[in-house]
């Protein structure tokens, strides 16, 4: 199995619970977050080794793909909240081989407008264009690599 599609999980993984931010949109607040979200781009930059740099991005309806030593993958993240709950789906198709999970759990509508408490850790988030785009970043300890990934509304 690939190590990409390891580090494709990892990041997933990462946005959700290692949440940091660089900005707001003033206008947004977590409460305005109902809805489903669907996973536009993953990026892993600035690693302590350069090859595990990633920048992918897109919207197709597999999802964000991508080619690599000739194979090709797609990621396909969603992420719904509602009434204070929240589930995330993804799966990951790398050349055949398919990986799918799903998380649920709880997040607090009245966080604010940059900071999402999900099953009571709380950590920044960036908001854009009137709750519309969501944006999670933060650092995997291992690898050095900063992670960020961004989802819009469906």
């Amino acid at each position: 199995m690939s190590k990409l599609l390891f580090q494709s999980i990892l990041i997933l993984c990462l946005g959700m619970f290692m949440l940091t931010s660089c900005g707001d949109d003033d206008d947004a607040t977590v409460e305005d977050l109902s809805g489903t979200y669907v996973g536009t781009k993953i990026e892993l930059k600035n690693c302590n080794d350069p090859e595990e740099n990633i920048n992918y991005s897109g919207n197709t309806a597999d999802g964000i793909c991508y080619e690599e030593d000739g194979l090709t993958g797609c990621i396909l993240l969603e992420m719904t909240f509602s009434n204070g709950t929240y589930t995330t789906t993804y799966t990951v198709d790398l050349a055949g081989f398919t990986f799918s999970s799903t998380d649920t759990g709880t997040y607090d509508p009245d966080s604010g407008a940059d900071e999402l408490c999900v099953d009571g850790n709380c950590g920044e988030i960036e908001i854009r264009n009137g709750g519309d785009k969501i944006i999670f970043t933060g650092q995997d300890p291992d690898t050095g690599c900063d992670a960020l990934f961004e989802l819009e509304k469906k």
